[in-house]
């Protein structure tokens, strides 16, 4: 018989509020956020592409460690049995599922996410999820799963136009204790993928090599290190 998986997910120790740089645009979705968890609303539903979605949502654990929440990411559990990974979840203060879009069109999925959301509202528990896609938009074979799924609290998460990436670097790098000059950020930008997942990747990269290297951190260093 297939065993359920562990309920804890290993969350990145590095998504949270304190690392999230949040936009004007962007203010009132966090603000939203972090009120719902203290409140007696039941469902929330974040969306966006490229935003920041995936930290958003764990940021949620890391700041609220009196409260019993589990962050699944679906995208990488999509593999296993839906009922088994979703079981045993009723007596969760909080249930987080991310990149629900993964589900779509997945019967067994889309039943088991139905089945959850309806056995967490009638316990009194919350549930959190996370998408690409507006809930509306969102293709979901299962009407009365679609139809749940725009219940509730649902704002978008705005992906950060080139201004805020460059904050966000900034951010990041003065947490993990490097300087970084204006003329090397915009070497970066000029020469590197503008996607923020993978400038935060190239970011420990550089962090990384001038650990490793005691360099500081120019533009020919980049260079290397790209």
């Amino acid at each position: 018989m297939f065993k359920q998986l562990p309920l804890a997910m290993p969350l990145s120790a590095e998504a949270t509020f304190e690392n999230l740089y949040i936009s004007e645009s962007n203010a009132l979705t966090i603000s939203a956020l972090k009120s719902f968890i203290q409140q007696d609303e039941r469902f929330f539903y974040l969306w966006g592409e490229g935003s920041g979605v995936s930290h958003v949502l764990q940021a949620i654990q890391h700041d609220n460690p009196q409260l019993n929440i589990v962050y699944f990411p679906l995208r990488d559990m999509i593999q296993y049995p839906a009922a088994d990974v979703l079981a045993g979840l009723d007596t969760i203060d909080v249930v987080i599922l991310d990149d629900v879009q993964c589900t779509c069109g997945v019967t067994e999925w889309e039943l088991a996410v139905f089945h959850l959301y309806n056995r967490l509202r009638d316990g009194q528990k919350q549930l959190v999820i996370g998408s690409q896609i507006a809930p509306r938009e969102l293709g979901i074979s299962l009407a009365d799963l679609h139809s749940r799924l725009q219940w509730g609290m649902s704002y978008p998460l705005e992906a950060l136009n080139d201004e805020g990436k460059r904050k966000v670097l900034i951010l990041r790098s003065q947490n993990l204790g490097l300087r970084i000059s204006d003329d090397v950020i915009q070497f970066i930008f000029n020469h590197h993928s503008r996607d923020l997942r993978q400038l935060m990747t190239l970011l420990h990269k550089i962090d990384s090599a001038s650990l490793s290297e005691q360099r500081h951190i120019t533009i020919p260093f980049v260079k290397q290190v790209l």
